[in-house]
């Protein structure tokens, strides 16, 4: 077997792992769901300071700072306002 073959089938299972690391599904009903307001208030209530918000996939997706310093990217549940997911 040649060896680019080789490296190509590595290469393809790598591009797998990697797109599913931040796959996060909040399917919920849409009476259920907080606003971006309510998870905005709910954080900065914890003195958080909230940079962006956008939803993907039917969660929140946050970049904040807490009142530590310290930097946050993650998910949350748009029903529980749970962090699914922080990438400090």
């Amino acid at each position: 077997m040649k060896w680019y073959v080789t490296a190509f089938a590595i290469l393809l299972s790598y591009q797998e792992v990697a797109a599913s690391d931040d796959d996060f599904r909040c399917d919920r009903d849409a009476d259920t769901q907080r606003s971006e307001l309510e998870i905005k208030q709910h954080f900065e209530a914890k003195g958080w300071e909230i940079r962006r918000i956008k939803r993907e996939h039917g969660c929140f997706e946050i970049y904040a700072i807490d009142d530590q310093g310290r930097r946050h990217k993650g998910y949350v549940d748009p029903e529980t306002l749970d962090v699914l997911s922080d990438d400090d």
